[in-house]
């Protein structure tokens, strides 16, 4: 009975710490799943931190993308500003063209005119091209000197202006940068301390439940097992906390070395890019200094050719003065031939004096005539304004008997509504007539007007005849007179 009973004792001691053993194996199952549960969590995390990484990944990328669309945009002002320059280059040779043409016409035009004038106005002739040489020279001179002056200027401001615009860039991106980096570093320790605080606090309730459940049991299997379970949760945790240290200090060690590699290479990309446009900009400069030359040696030329043509002219003004000395040798010879016929001039003075009476006498015909003519154009006038007065009178007939016409339209259409169509009709007729008289009186003014104009011009030609039949009565007159005092 006995040995049955303590059988029975160590059964049910048995089945207790079988019981007791399931539960622990339980408990170490839980506290397994919720180690797995909380490696998902870092796993998500890690998956968060790195999409947050890719984030600003991208947002890097897009604000270089960002930049370079700005330095494209900077290109094209470049160019825009280039062909601005080509054009005002362009426009500034097309003024010196012109203003060379109209110094060209204008000395082609003085030269005519010395032409004409060689025997009077000689030393005027060499005054005026002395002027019109030197003034042509000033005017290249000044004009050269002005658009190499206002290219320079242009060309300095232009590369002061992209110079701040490259280096303002360079500084917003550096700021940029450092503060996404701070950002990315602050809120991946503040995420990584607040896991590492909460992973403390779990491991601290779970160390100081076990402990608990250490000095509340007496078995010493139990207690060497859960002594065992804590010391390898302290291993895992420190551990866990050493791994976590070690990542961010990797992680940072891997943003500072991006931001470093990233800053460098938008750095070296910018003085690229600045070094490729200053060195085409220079080109560029390079090419305007030469076609700036070569219209510098065109003017010369030209200026060369001008002083050539001048050249001959004065040559020309030479054979001028030895012509004029010829004709002046052969004047003196006939003076002296002018002697012997001293008798024959005076006979010649007496029939000028004849022609000039009756060239006078013609003349006061003519006036007479022209008085005559002059009353009968009065007479013309005073019957063409007597005509327009007519006309004038009769298109106030015709308005007074349109507007009688409408005032019996109106009272008709108020009495008689039935007869709108033969009224219609009527009011089509009389504007027809109307149409008929304006058309009349148009005609009218026009053969009117057509008859001054005819009377004008008759009268214009005949004063002319007269005036040019005064002017030749004079000149014999006067050529009387020169040959009587000769």
């Amino acid at each position: 009975g006995g040995n049955s009973t303590a059988d029975k004792e160590r059964e049910r001691t048995s089945r207790r710490e079988r019981r007791d053993r399931k539960k622990m194996l339980k408990e170490a199952q839980e506290l397994g799943g919720e180690l797995q549960r909380s490696s998902k969590a870092l796993k998500k995390q890690e998956s968060a931190i790195e999409a947050a990484a890719e984030a600003a990944a991208a947002k890097l990328a897009q604000q270089e993308s960002q930049a370079s669309e700005a330095l494209r945009a900077q290109e094209a002002l470049l160019v825009q500003a280039q062909q601005q320059l080509r054009k005002e280059s362009q426009a500034r040779e097309s003024t010196l063209l012109k203003a060379q043409q109209v110094l060209e016409m204008e000395a082609q035009k003085r030269e005519q005119q010395l032409q004409l004038a060689a025997k009077q106005k000689e030393a005027e002739l060499q005054r005026v091209l002395q002027e019109q040489k030197s003034l042509l020279e000033m005017k290249v001179k000044e004009e050269s000197l002005q658009s190499k002056q206002m290219f320079d200027s242009e060309r300095q401001e232009f590369y002061r202006a992209q110079e701040a615009k490259w280096k303002d860039r360079e500084e917003k991106l550096v700021v940029e940068l450092n503060a996404l980096g701070q950002q990315y570093q602050t809120e991946l320790e503040r995420r990584l301390q607040q896991e590492v605080a909460m992973r403390d606090q779990m491991y601290q309730a779970q160390l100081a439940q076990k402990e608990g459940e250490i000095r509340n049991n007496a078995n010493k299997e139990k207690d060497a097992l859960l002594q065992k379970e804590a010391t390898v949760l302290r291993e895992r945790e420190q551990l866990w906390r050493k791994q976590q240290e070690q990542k961010l200090a990797a992680e940072r060690e891997r943003m500072k070395l991006e931001q470093e590699a990233a800053l460098q290479e938008e750095r070296a990309r910018v003085e690229s890019e600045f070094a490729k446009r200053a060195t085409e900009i220079a080109k560029e400069h390079e090419m305007l200094n030469v076609q700036l030359g070569a219209a510098e040696q065109e003017l010369l030329s030209r200026q060369r050719a001008l002083e050539q043509e001048l050249l001959s002219r004065s040559q020309e003004l030479e054979s001028v003065r030895k012509m004029v000395d010829q004709e002046r040798t052969g004047l003196l010879h006939e003076k002296d031939q002018m002697n012997q016929f001293r008798e024959e001039a005076q006979k010649k003075v007496q029939e000028y004096m004849a022609a000039a009476e009756a060239q006078a006498l013609q003349a006061k015909q003519a006036q007479e005539q022209m008085e005559a003519m002059a009353a009968q154009r009065q007479k013309e006038e005073e019957e063409r304004k007597a005509m327009e007065l007519a006309l004038a009178k009769e298109q106030m007939k015709g308005r007074l008997i349109a507007q009688a016409a409408e005032k019996a339209q109106k009272v008709a259409e108020a009495a008689i509504k039935m007869g709108q169509i033969e009224k219609q009709t009527a009011m089509l007729e009389s504007q027809k007539e109307q149409e008929k008289a304006r058309r009349a009186q148009k005609e009218a003014a026009l053969i009117a007007l057509e008859a001054q104009r005819s009377a004008e011009t008759e009268k214009a030609a005949i004063l002319k005849q007269a005036h040019g039949e005064l002017e030749a009565a004079r000149n014999a007159r006067v050529e009387a007179e020169k040959v009587a005092e000769a």
